[in-house]
């Protein structure tokens, strides 16, 4: 009941300015446009007028992070490890599997353990697992907040653009994105 009489919010996403810009390189956004400013609109004149922008945050119990080091023990992972994310919703924000191999040797070089996550739809991880036996697989096998939990815990993460390498971010954890192709807009 109380959502029905609740006030709405509506944003409206530039999907016009979107396609113009990915389909026809148009760039109709202004130089400062911000996906961040975008997604507080709605709520711009409940915010103090000064104040910045929030960060983002994600909340893992003390068990949710106990899981990932029994999990981590039980792997033989008892130091630094990186988790990489190299899969992504769509294949323009794909990086090429050559990349990822190097990153994942020079890792192995300075002895950083590799975590491959992702969902069980990104074949991506097969393919770098078939070659670098040594990185431990988990794409598929873990839900959610288990997957949250062993991001929590590692050194850094490495993917695309992504719902889990954001969440790493909120988690506090040091990322490199790898963004692109479509645009740096």
């Amino acid at each position: 009941q109380q959502m029905k009489n609740s006030e709405k919010r509506i944003l409206k996403k530039p999907r016009w300015r979107r396609c113009q810009l990915f389909q026809f390189h148009i760039n109709n956004f202004s130089d400062t446009f911000s996906q961040l400013s975008l997604l507080h609109e709605p709520i711009m004149e409940l915010l103090e007028p000064a104040a910045p922008f929030p960060k983002t945050s994600l909340f893992l119990s003390e068990s949710e992070k106990q899981f990932a080091l029994n999990q981590l023990k039980k792997m033989n992972i008892l130091g630094n490890y990186c988790v990489i994310i190299p899969g992504a919703a769509w294949k323009q924000k794909l990086w090429n599997r050559q990349g990822y191999n190097e990153v994942i040797r020079e890792l192995e070089r300075i002895n950083i353990k590799v975590i491959l996550m992702g969902s069980s739809s990104d074949l991506i991880c097969n393919e770098l697992s078939e070659i670098n036996p040594q990185v431990v697989d988990l794409h598929g096998k873990t839900n959610l907040r288990e997957t949250l939990a062993f991001i929590s815990q590692a050194k850094i993460v490495i993917g695309g653009d992504t719902g889990f390498v954001h969440g790493a971010e909120a988690l506090g954890v040091p990322v490199v994105m790898i963004m692109g192709p479509t645009s740096v807009e």
